[in-house]
């Protein structure tokens, strides 16, 4: 049995927690950032507290965040720009991660007149259009059998020459293709459905 789609995304490695992810991005502490996920709140107002958690010890200045809002520090950090200011002040540390990182509204573009759009991997129209054509080749015994045997190509834009683009891809340990009730009623949907 080939690995199924589930196995080519199933993660290899233990990962991070979305308040370490969002920490990491806008270059905060995990402990502020999880508070303000926690308390839900606008990233224009301080902390009401500083929460205790063992596992993330506040640092020494933590009684700060009481005092100064995180957009203070996200604005002399240069994370958002001073003209921007309104626009993220009244928004959550989620939203700014998921709007201002994630989908490149803090972005910066330089002195260009208006707007700039750039897209994002995610947002790619291709990778929808190849992963349809997948589906179809799969289908076909003919354009099966013409197929790549390396199912997963990688290009990392960060590393430079050489690379290898192909990888062929297993079966992943614990997937829940492994499972028996999953295979069993995705052999009889195969079945109904040639």
């Amino acid at each position: 049995m080939k690995p199924c789609l589930a196995c080519l995304y199933y993660p290899s490695r233990p990962r991070s927690h979305d308040h370490e992810l969002i920490a990491e991005a806008v270059r905060q502490t995990p402990l502020r950032v999880l508070a303000y996920l926690t308390y839900n709140l606008p990233i224009g107002y301080p902390l009401p507290s500083v929460p205790a958690i063992a596992e993330l010890p506040a640092p020494p200045d933590a009684v700060r965040w009481t005092q100064v809002a995180l957009i203070e520090d996200l604005l002399d950090d240069g994370v958002v720009e001073q003209t921007q200011r309104n626009e993220w002040a009244d928004k959550t540390v989620g939203l700014l991660y998921r709007d201002g990182i994630c989908a490149g509204g803090l972005l910066p573009v330089g002195d260009l007149p208006g707007e700039a759009l750039v897209p994002l991997a995610h947002q790619s129209a291709l990778a929808g259009i190849l992963l349809a054509a997948e589906l179809y080749w799969s289908r076909s015994p003919s354009l099966t059998a013409r197929r790549d045997s390396h199912i997963e190509h990688r290009y990392d834009v960060l590393r430079g020459f050489p690379q290898v683009f192909g990888r062929p891809r297993e079966r992943t340990p614990h997937c829940l293709c492994e499972d028996t009730f999953f295979a069993a009623h995705a052999g009889a949907v195969a079945a109904e459905h040639p």
